[in-house]
Formats: C-alpha cells, sequence, structure tokens
C-alpha cells in the first residue's frame, strides 16, 4: 500500500514532469527558440502594417497595424514569435485584413496566430516614472547578468531584440539590455500606472 501511495504520489508526478522538461527543451533545441511569455506592441509605421509570417522570413500570414498589442511566446535569431493581437480604433484595418471585430468595444483582436514577426518593429514603454530614481538595463548575454547599464528617461520607448521568459531584450540608446518585466508597459495607449 505504501509502495502504491509512493508510486501515485511521488514517482508518477516526477517521471512526468521529467519527461515533459525534456521534451520541450528538446523541441526548442531542436527548433532553437527562446520560450517568452511577455508582451509588447508594434512599432511599424507601414500603413499596410507590420508582416505576420508562418515563420522567419516566411509566407505572410497576416498583417497587424502600428500600436497592436502582441502576446510573445517564443524569440529567434531576431524574430519574435506572437500568438494573440488586439488593437483599438481601426475597423477599416480589420476589414481590410479580415480580423475579428467588435464595433461595441471599437476593437480587433486576434487569437491563435502562431506567427513570426520582425523583433526590431516591436518595442514597448518603460515604466521608469520617477526621474529622480536611476533604474538599469541588465546588459549581458541573459537576464541572469550581473552587468547593468543605467536608464533614466522617464517614459521612453525602446525597441525589441529578443525575450526569455518574462524579460525583454530591449534596444536602447545603441545599447542592449535586459528589461525587468516589472518595467514593462506594452499598451501603447496609457503609462501602466
Amino acid at each position: 500500500m505504501e509502495n502504491t501511495f509512493f508510486i501515485k504520489v511521488f514517482l508518477v508526478p516526477f517521471l512526468l514532469s521529467a519527461f515533459c522538461c525534456c521534451f520541450v527543451s528538446e523541441l526548442c533545441a531542436e527548433t532553437n527558440e527562446t520560450i517568452c511569455s511577455t508582451e509588447a506592441y508594434v512599432i511599424d509605421t507601414d500603413p499596410n502594417g507590420l508582416n505576420v509570417r508562418k515563420e522567419p522570413n516566411g509566407e505572410v500570414t497576416t498583417r497587424i497595424p502600428c500600436d497592436a498589442m502582441v502576446r510573445i511566446v517564443a524569440a529567434k535569431d531576431g524574430w519574435i514569435k506572437i500568438s494573440a493581437v488586439s488593437y483599438m480604433e481601426n475597423p477599416e484595418f480589420a476589414k481590410k485584413n479580415h480580423h475579428a471585430y467588435d464595433p461595441e468595444h471599437d476593437r480587433a483582436s486576434l487569437e491563435n496566430v502562431n506567427g513570426w514577426v520582425s523583433a526590431k518593429l516591436l518595442g514597448t514603454s518603460v515604466r521608469n516614472y520617477s526621474p529622480e530614481e536611476t533604474e538599469w538595463l541588465l546588459s549581458g548575454n541573459s537576464p541572469n547578468s550581473t552587468k547593468a547599464v543605467p536608464f533614466d528617461d522617464t517614459y521612453a520607448c525602446v525597441t525589441l531584440a529578443g525575450c526569455s521568459g518574462d524579460w525583454l531584450q530591449v534596444r536602447y540608446k545603441n545599447q542592449i539590455g535586459w528589461l525587468k518585466p516589472d518595467l514593462n508597459c506594452p499598451n501603447p495607449y496609457t503609462t501602466c500606472p
């Protein structure tokens, strides 16, 4: 009886967890993707919209407008994989690109996008609301870096370079660094209080 309890409660969940971690790691290793869980918005000002591709440099599946907010799920070689999109006040663009549009809330949304966009055409605002306090961008190859670059602009917009987990790798004044998740304001319409 004790062995059955141990197997059900400890061994099976452990083995299942180990299998899932290995499977996901292998899948990511095979595709060279970094898993992410964060958000940003489109900064591409092309009136035709930002191309969303089936794969990096691949076929264009749809387009999304400037200021559209995107959910980010992976990064690879200067490309960002997005899973969902929402944007406001652009019914003509939604109609032209066959996006679901809610006129009551004046918002378009796309779920299950699973497409790739160029990282340099996404950005975010930085929640640095106290000019007297200096925030820091971590400047190494990963968010675990101990090197830091001072970041003293209030309400600055930064361009994406990549991501890892809920951290964004950003370009700011010719430097690349990692933006802490609590400093990310991925909404172009508000200051994210």
